[in-house]
């Protein structure tokens, strides 16, 4: 069966508007399988630690479910644990995933209310069907020098307006790497 999940990036170093991401994945994929998709919708590069929990919001674990340092052990659970086992969630949690734990993504991901369906012959799951903005996590490094001798950096994002993607740069003052 196939469901349809709703995955919102709720905050993020470099986050500048809003992210949401509707997908559509095989209810036995796995977290890995969700964290890859996750990965592949937002434009990530796939280099950072991450972990999955429930709760009410991001500063409230009810339930983790790789609670250990050991990341190849955090690997082998997430690629146990399926998307039906997890679904429906305890009480009024949402599922998070966090990745990168010094630029803090933190993104809640919600089955939808749509009935589940069969898989369609010839498409590939997991898939992105719907998109709100746009999120980019690549940073230009090398920008115009301020007269301190800081360097602009530039982070480009999208806006939804009339059915397309909008593009815009926001210049970060005092930020350093």
């Amino acid at each position: 069966m196939i469901w349809t999940l709703r995955v919102k990036c709720d905050s993020g170093r470099f986050l500048v508007d809003d992210c949401v991401r509707v997908s559509e994945m095989k209810a036995d994929s796995s977290l890995l399988d969700l964290h890859d998709a996750i990965q592949d919708a937002v434009g990530f590069d796939q280099d950072h630690f991450f972990e999955f929990f429930a709760g009410r919001h991001p500063r409230n674990r009810k339930v983790g479910y790789a609670d250990t340092f050991d990341s190849k052990a955090a690997l082998d659970t997430y690629a146990d644990i399926s998307l039906e086992q997890l679904f429906p969630l305890p009480g009024k949690c949402k599922l998070f995933y966090h990745f990168d734990f010094g630029d803090y993504w933190y993104f809640s991901i919600t089955k939808s209310r749509k009935k589940a369906f069969e898989a369609m012959p010839g498409v590939e799951y997991p898939r992105v069907t719907e998109k709100f903005a746009q999120i980019r996590s690549s940073i230009r490094i090398g920008g115009s020098a301020e007269p301190d001798g800081r360097e602009d950096r530039a982070i480009t994002g999208g806006l939804r307006k009339g059915g397309h993607f909008g593009t815009y740069n926001r210049w970060l003052d005092g930020f350093r790497f």
